[in-house]
């Protein structure tokens, strides 16, 4: 029955079960204990914020509202625990869990091809308790969407950026700060050198992600490649050590070289072709940011899935924190 009044939107059945859904009230206790756990603004936030917009609008930034809800599809937030609503005709849509799928969406629908833009706002993922206010975090983005694919001077601009924020505030200085770059070109090679079919790209990339932020331990991470790939544990721990390659960008001829990279750059097939091609591209735009005046150690990292995106016929470039 249930399952007959939500295959119609349109019919009477279905209006009054999303109607009767969204007229539950909530009782005392649960008003009283569900906001428990957020953390309130204070004046140090407002520093930090106030600094690093300032340094935003000095790149020639602006701040662009994007809409706050977006329907709920397949291709909407793969790699998250998003927020999901309901409105009152039965649509499912989700809060932003991040900042720049919102505004890649404005920009892809609004046809502009050229902008600055920085935020600083609200991102939310769901918690797996239930009755509490879903988790909510602070985010900062700074974009530049250029007509032109392959300007090197934006790649390292926007690391610049990420340089000065970090000389802006006085407690980063004294961290050893290193920033952690990747490569769309390098990361397919890599998944192509491996053999790794596209369909299971989101699986593996979840699970990649979660190693990163201590969810996973490598036995299991190399337990879950197995399985998702189906392939025998010596290809595994081939692509696993690629993913996990980390070294210093800009320093000594041959870092790569001493690397698992080693065997891909050295061959002559596809994917050799493109990882040298990136690793190349790489290096330009580390020697351009370090004109620029950074300093501090920029690190190859494949398994840092966070990059840049490619939308119609322009290019957008984010720096996400």
């Amino acid at each position: 029955m249930l399952r007959h009044a939500l295959a119609n939107p349109q019919s009477k059945s279905y209006k009054h079960l999303v109607a009767r859904c969204l007229q539950q009230e909530s009782d005392s206790a649960l008003e009283m204990t569900y906001h428990m756990g957020l953390i309130s603004l204070n004046p140090i936030f407002e520093y930090v914020k106030c600094k690093v917009i300032n340094l935003f609008r000095r790149h020639g930034a602006i701040e662009v509202d994007t809409p706050l809800l977006t329907p709920l599809s397949k291709n909407t937030y793969n790699l998250s625990n998003p927020v999901k609503l309901m409105t009152h005709s039965g649509g499912v849509v989700v809060l932003p869990s991040d900042l720049r799928a919102p505004f890649a969406r404005h920009i892809a629908m609004s046809g502009k091809n050229m902008i600055r833009r920085y935020s600083v706002d609200r991102v939310y993922r769901e918690k797996k308790v239930f009755n509490f206010h879903p988790k909510q975090t602070f985010e900062c983005a700074f974009d530049i969407i250029s007509p032109s694919p392959g300007n090197f001077l934006i790649d390292a601009e926007l690391i610049s950026v990420a340089f000065a924020i970090t000389n802006e505030i006085p407690r980063l200085k004294e961290k050893n700060i290193h920033i952690r770059m990747n490569h769309t070109t390098l990361l397919k090679s890599i998944l192509l050198y491996c053999n790794v079919p596209r369909s299971k790209y989101v699986e593996l990339f979840e699970n990649v992600m979660d190693f990163i932020e201590g969810k996973l331990s490598k036995f299991h991470l190399h337990s879950a490649v197995c399985s998702i790939l189906e392939t025998s544990k010596t290809s595994a721990t081939v692509l696993i050590d690629l993913l996990l390659v980390d070294f210093i960008l800009g320093g000594p001829r041959g870092s790569a070289d001493g690397s698992a990279l080693k065997t891909l750059i050295r061959g002559k097939s596809e994917a050799s072709s493109l990882a040298k091609g990136a690793l190349r591209e790489l290096e330009a735009v580390v020697n351009l940011a370090q004109s620029l005046g950074v300093t501090c150690a920029i690190h190859l990292c494949p398994d840092f899935l966070s990059t840049s995106a490619t939308f119609l016929r322009f290019t957008m470039k984010s720096l996400t924190f």
